[in-house]
């Protein structure tokens, strides 16, 4: 029979990836989509999961917040490969920004946000946390929220309007981070499961981005999405901002996750990185 591994993910890209990563791989992947960045956390912190897909900035909130040393980040899923979709108007009332949890990806929204503003605009925005990305979406489309940052394939569903100062802004900067516990990795059995995911999930990537018809089809039919709808998805998944086709973290997109992270908690970050 072969092994499980329990991977623990948000539903976003990443349920397509995963499900791609399946077919090449001789692993059971016994999949579970948390409501929001405290379930992922928690999953972690008590080893309900061997796998986590969670943002930099959780990472660094476990690590250094929840001051939890055995937190490891294996290797990068994507960079800020985000949108901020909807419309603030505040002239009209329009201000129930969505977020999931007050780590992640909420703190890059916060720190745009107050550029973008006066602090007495920012002050009257209504931060509602919403849940995961799935969920955030919508609330989005119910009119239940007026923003929030979606990331592909809800950010590229038809009639949302996206906010292209966001994008430059976020620049350089590490998104989801796939994570496990140290004392998992040091396990002989258990980091041969893990490098076995590994390798069918690096494969299955390398094949996404070499057979780019096939790739689309595929993001049409799990989406059920038009082609020129998942065309922008695959283009967007291959942005310098999108999908990390290695194994190898960016020191810049790092940098500025943590530069955002500390800015927001004060906390200053070790240049050992231990959580790597």
């Amino acid at each position: 029979m072969n092994p499980t591994l329990k991977i623990s993910t948000f539903k976003d890209i990443s349920a397509f990836l995963l499900t791609a990563a399946q077919q090449k791989s001789n692993l059971n992947l016994e999949i579970k989509y948390v409501k929001n960045a405290d379930e992922a956390h928690q999953d972690l912190l008590d080893n309900n999961a061997d796998i986590v897909f969670m943002s930099y900035d959780d990472t660094l909130s476990v690590s250094l917040q929840d001051k939890y040393p055995e937190i490891l980040a294996l290797f990068p899923i994507h960079g800020g490969i985000l949108d901020l979709c909807g419309a603030i108007d505040l002239e009209n009332g329009k201000n129930r920004i969505g977020i999931d949890t007050d780590t992640g990806y909420a703190r890059a929204l916060r720190f745009y946000l107050r550029q973008k503003f006066t602090p007495e605009q920012y002050e009257s925005l209504n931060f509602v946390k919403a849940g995961a990305t799935n969920f955030r979406y919508e609330q989005l489309i119910g009119d239940q929220l007026d923003a929030t940052l979606l990331n592909p394939p809800y950010s590229y569903y038809p009639n949302l309007q996206r906010d292209p100062d966001f994008q430059i802004f976020l620049g350089a900067y590490q998104g989801v981070v796939a994570n496990t516990n140290k004392y998992l990795w040091k396990d002989t059995d258990k980091r041969l499961l893990l490098e076995g995911f590994m390798t069918s999930y690096q494969s299955m990537l390398q094949g996404l981005q070499a057979h780019p018809t096939a790739t689309v089809q595929s993001l049409s039919n799990y989406y059920s999405l038009d082609t020129e709808t998942a065309t922008y998805i695959y283009n967007r998944l291959w942005s310098p901002n999108g999908l990390n086709i290695n194994f190898r973290f960016d020191n810049s997109q790092l940098q500025k996750t943590e530069y955002i992270f500390s800015k927001d908690t004060g906390i200053d970050i070790s240049g050992q990185r231990s959580w790597l």
